[in-house]
């Protein structure tokens, strides 16, 4: 019964997408200063700095739609209809 409660609560507060937007953007901030850091970076390893922003773009593109779908209601205009 808790663990169903457990479950409802991080659903209703969508903590595993926020999480997992925290750790993409962690990871981009670490993947970023790696390469700033090389003294002379690759093209593979440019490559990989493209690849990683690329996917962080979308995901966070994916992240803003999700969140701006979620439909708010005022209830005194439900009444009047």
């Amino acid at each position: 019964m808790m663990v169903g409660k457990i479950l409802e609560a991080s659903k209703k507060h969508q903590v595993l997408p926020r999480a997992m937007m925290v750790i993409m953007s962690y990871q981009y901030f670490v993947v970023t200063n790696w390469f700033m850091s090389l003294d002379n970076p690759s093209n593979s390893q440019a490559a990989l700095v493209s690849v990683v922003t690329g996917a962080m773009t979308g995901a966070f593109g994916l992240w803003l739609g999700a969140e701006g779908k979620q439909v708010i209601t005022n209830d005194k205009n439900d009444k009047d209809k």
